[in-house]
């Protein structure tokens, strides 16, 4: 009787040690890396403004990505509308994202609030929801969109123009399936599949006059830009060498407010994320006016249905809702 008979189990295959000792060595790479954040970056960018930066609530103490059981985290993805020489986490938000992601089966959604969004603001009452970085920073952000969709994020992740070109020119390019091309704000870009560089990007993320559903439009195509950043960051952390080069461009002029081990722990959410099995909702509303403000309404009777059905396992059942 072999050893394998006796035991039961399967010995492993030649590839299946190497598969494993990649993941070992990509995990002791990223370890390596990520201590730095807490030795390092926050010196590195105290003396002037992020390009990026990441933080983690009081609810990441509780993210497990390794756990058994379907854990869900979530992450607010802002893109900040800050100018050269403005401060990126004082500014209006122009992309505003909750993203929660399965970490035991990879599935996620990502949920588009279009950045006009009437809603309460903590401490500053109603307002375009946008607003609220200006009024408090990304702390502030979180809370207003905690307390409008019920859904807590457990990590913030906010970067600059700056910063979104770096990253996307690092990682040498997005590839996306553009639905409809978009000649306007500056962008252009055809429809079809096509290699965005960050320039190209940014500016098919920015665009909202001349595209179908104007600011609903807009976050629609910034969760199509996710999507495919997420796909770059897993294509690119396939070895260690190729990890290695993926956190550095993602640690570059990068403000990090949590520890090591909590970064770790975010990095692994990203690796179990399969970029194919998120979808690319946007909030639904209808335009409108407050004041002189020309405003989006919310749809909530919606957005209560998507938080019920997806706040436990970030699995949406059927189809995104329309939202334009």
């Amino acid at each position: 009787m072999t050893s394998r008979q006796r035991s039961g189990r399967h010995a492993p295959t030649i590839s299946g040690w190497r598969r494993a000792a990649r993941r070992t060595a990509a995990a002791v790479c990223a370890l390596v890396l990520l201590g730095c954040v807490g030795l390092g970056t926050q010196a590195a960018v105290a003396a002037r403004h992020p390009a990026s930066a990441v933080y983690a609530t009081a609810h990441a103490s509780a993210v497990d990505p390794g756990g058994k059981q379907p854990h869900v985290v979530w992450l607010l993805v802002l893109g900040s509308d800050a100018r050269p020489g403005q401060d990126i986490r004082r500014e209006r938000a122009d992309a505003i994202h909750l993203v929660g992601v399965n970490s035991v089966t990879g599935a996620g959604i990502s949920i588009g609030i279009p950045r006009d969004s009437y809603v309460a603001i903590p401490g500053s009452g109603r307002n375009k929801i946008n607003s609220a970085m200006a009024y408090g920073g990304p702390s502030l952000m979180a809370r207003t969109v905690a307390e409008f969709t019920g859904i807590e994020p457990d990590y913030v992740v906010l970067t600059g123009f700056a910063g979104f070109k770096h990253i996307v020119n690092g990682f040498g390019g997005l590839d996306i399936d553009v639905p409809v091309g978009v000649h306007s704000g500056g962008a252009d870009v055809d429809s079809g599949h096509q290699h965005l560089d960050g320039e190209d990007a940014l500016w098919y993320g920015r665009a909202r006059h001349g595209v179908p559903g104007g600011d609903l439009g807009r976050s629609d195509h910034q969760g199509l830009i996710l999507i495919a950043m997420l796909a770059q960051l897993k294509k690119h952390s396939s070895a260690p060498a190729s990890m290695a080069s993926a956190l550095s461009i993602l640690l570059s002029g990068l403000s990090v407010k949590m520890s090591p081990a909590e970064a770790y722990r975010l990095y692994q959410v990203g690796m179990a994320a399969k970029p194919a099995k998120i979808k690319n909702c946007v909030l639904p509303g209808g335009f409108g006016w407050a004041g002189s403000q020309s405003i989006v309404v919310p749809d909530l009777n919606v957005l209560h249905h998507i938080v019920a059905d997806v706040r436990d396992d970030a699995t949406l059942s059927g189809a995104c809702p329309r939202a334009y």
